[in-house]
């Protein structure tokens, strides 16, 4: 088995706190105050950490899936324990009110998309041999003008249309399959054949760089047209691109020992997905309980720092339980 290298893990953290870091913000309910501090802070914390998704993507790229059913149907079982469970804690505790249209769909919660990046990643595993295949038949000058071409066509060409408020050729915002395999078909691209002569400093000030030019196109567009507009925030801009293949270049290139805290964390950062975006009662969590939508002023950066930390933990924590009690079902040996 092929030792983990706990730059691309520690990146795997990063890109899930990233992501946390976004569903902080975009419960605090202060976006779209323009104007106020609260604006400001919450714009340029998003403008920052809008990578996390396809980060996440091009690692898959980078080191390619290989389809393996058992895994996919182990993961599944995990996210139904967790939809499921999680449910009748929200309606035992009176969180969640029964609602009999939306609640039906959580009995699949995979193919019903309640958690939107988890049914978009199964589609890409049950493909990537098809995706393997193909990009392996093409040499890197084909394989360079497909990226560009496409790139032109859905980044590029999206990023225009967002700017003048017109439909893009693929209106999904990169929440759907066409990001998700652009950006396996990039990871691939950078392990083979990349030349890479930078160091990760330079990737790191350029990650910086489009986070704040991320900022300041949606603050000056706001500006210009009177209403919040944040828009290029969307995973299929040429800004979340770039800055995404810049984060992930810099932790390639980052130089560290093999951890294996690190690597085990990072191990469970799709659980840690599911547990923190349940649909029961991620809301509750957020508003209720951390009440993120009250923070107010310059407090507000610590606390999201915090509490990040805090889920990251609380998620990380419960995984490891969860996964001690799977292996006393004896869940592997009944996949094997």
């Amino acid at each position: 088995m092929k030792k983990r290298e706990s730059n691309f893990e520690l990146l795997r953290i990063v890109l899930m706190l990233l992501i946390i870091v976004g569903h902080l913000l975009l419960n605090s309910e202060k976006l779209g105050a323009i104007g106020t501090k609260e604006y400001y802070i919450t714009n340029i914390m998003r403008s920052f950490t809008v990578f996390g998704v396809n980060g996440f993507i091009l690692l898959s790229g980078y080191f390619g899936i290989n389809l393996n059913y058992k895994k996919l149907i182990r993961l599944d079982i995990k996210i139904l324990f967790y939809t499921w469970i999680f449910f009748v804690i929200g309606i035992v505790s009176g969180i969640h009110q029964i609602n009999i249209i939306k609640d039906i769909l959580l009995i699949f919660p995979v193919i019903t998309k309640r958690y939107w990046f988890i049914t978009d990643y199964f589609v890409l595993c049950i493909l990537s041999p098809f995706l393997n295949k193909f990009i392996q038949s093409l040499d890197r000058e084909e394989l360079k003008k497909l990226l560009l071409i496409s790139g032109i066509i859905f980044y590029l060409i999206a990023t225009f249309c967002f700017m003048i408020n017109a439909d893009q050729i693929v209106n999904d915002s990169g929440y759907g399959m066409i990001n998700f395999i652009y950006l396996y078909f990039i990871g691939f691209y950078l392990k083979h054949y990349y030349k890479d002569e930078h160091s990760s400093i330079f990737y790191f000030s350029k990650y910086g760089i489009i986070s704040i030019m991320l900022f300041v196109v949606n603050w000056g567009m706001t500006k210009i047209t009177g209403f919040y507009f944040d828009s290029l925030i969307s995973y299929n801009t040429i800004f979340v691109l770039g800055g995404a293949i810049s984060l992930f270049l810099a932790f390639k290139n980052l130089k560290i020992p093999t951890y294996t805290i690190i690597n085990r964390s990072a191990a469970a950062c799709l659980s840690i997905y599911v547990i923190h975006t349940n649909p029961t009662i991620s809301q509750f969590m957020f508003c209720n309980i951390l009440k993120i939508n009250q923070i107010t002023g310059i407090k507000l950066i610590p606390i999201i720092f915090v509490q990040t930390s805090l889920i990251y933990v609380i998620c990380y924590v419960i995984d490891i339980i969860i996964d001690k009690f799977f292996s006393a079902l004896k869940i592997d040996q009944i996949l094997s």
